[in-house]
């Protein structure tokens, strides 16, 4: 599973939390439109196979976060992060971040608990 912040840097960096916890969906008006461009850009990817805009919280003392969640046929697609990484700045600019999950088989029946995919492959 990758974890992907990009708080103050301007590269994204990996992280591994030990535990993440999907709260609840992340949504909104601004939300909205970054679902919009994500299914886009998700249109001309294969490998995506649903996407998640969810609260996480990994266990720590940080909070809760948002993360785009990402059920991937191959599984870690880092390929992908650079592309998400453009369009989140673009709308939100570099003071802002984003994590980036991808979903393994047994993570998303806990997901989907709580958040609804807003991209689905057809």
């Amino acid at each position: 599973m990758g974890w992907f912040k990009s708080r103050t840097s301007q590269t994204p960096q990996q992280l591994m939390p030990s535990v993440i916890k999907f709260v609840g969906e992340q949504d909104g008006p601004a939300e909205r439109d970054l679902k919009v461009r994500f299914t886009d850009l998700f249109h001309g990817e294969r490998t995506i196979l649903r996407a998640y805009l969810a609260r996480t919280d990994y266990g720590d003392a940080t909070g809760v976060h948002v993360a785009l969640c990402v059920k991937s046929s191959v599984g870690e697609d880092t390929s992908l992060i650079s592309k998400v990484v453009d369009i989140f700045r673009s709308m939100f600019g570099s003071h802002e971040h984003l994590d980036v999950v991808f979903v393994r088989d047994d993570q998303e029946p806990e997901l989907l608990r709580v958040c609804v995919p807003f991209y689905r492959a057809k």
